[in-house]
């Protein structure tokens, strides 16, 4: 694995974890006021990526736009520049919050900019959580 130095922090905000969060998962919009989970689904749109571990109660800080590591599914099917999304396994599974390589149709959260040497490295990429809309990969 190969991370780069420092976390961008352009745009972030602290939202209260719905269930026991990781640091580096993808998150999306829980149920409640200003709650957040683990992405659990291919493709959806995700809110950013959680900048710190907690767990369910505990405030969380999510990066909306900046660069972070993120956790990949598969490092075989990524490249430097590879669109990301939320991966497809869900919650409980062991890869919900994880992400990998978008497809047509999914929610592009980001771009990797490092490759992964082995499945369910942390990896830089540059994420954008700030558009409303899935768009073609």
């Amino acid at each position: 694995m190969a991370l780069q130095s420092g976390i961008v922090r352009c745009l972030s905000k602290s939202f209260t974890a719905e269930e026991d969060i990781t640091q580096y998962s993808a998150v999306k919009l829980g149920s409640g006021d200003n709650g957040v989970l683990q992405t659990d689904t291919q493709g959806e749109m995700a809110l950013g990526v959680a900048l710190e571990d907690a767990d369910s109660g505990q405030a969380v800080e999510v990066l909306i736009i900046g660069i972070c590591p993120v956790i990949i599914t598969t490092a075989s099917s990524f490249a430097v520049g590879n669109n990301l999304t939320p991966s497809a396994e869900g919650s409980p599974s062991v890869d919900a919050g994880k992400v990998e390589e978008a497809a047509t149709g999914d929610y592009i959260m980001g771009y990797i900019l490092d490759a992964p040497a082995a499945d369910d490295d942390q990896v830089m990429a540059i994420i954008n959580c700030s558009k409303f809309d899935c768009v073609s990969a």
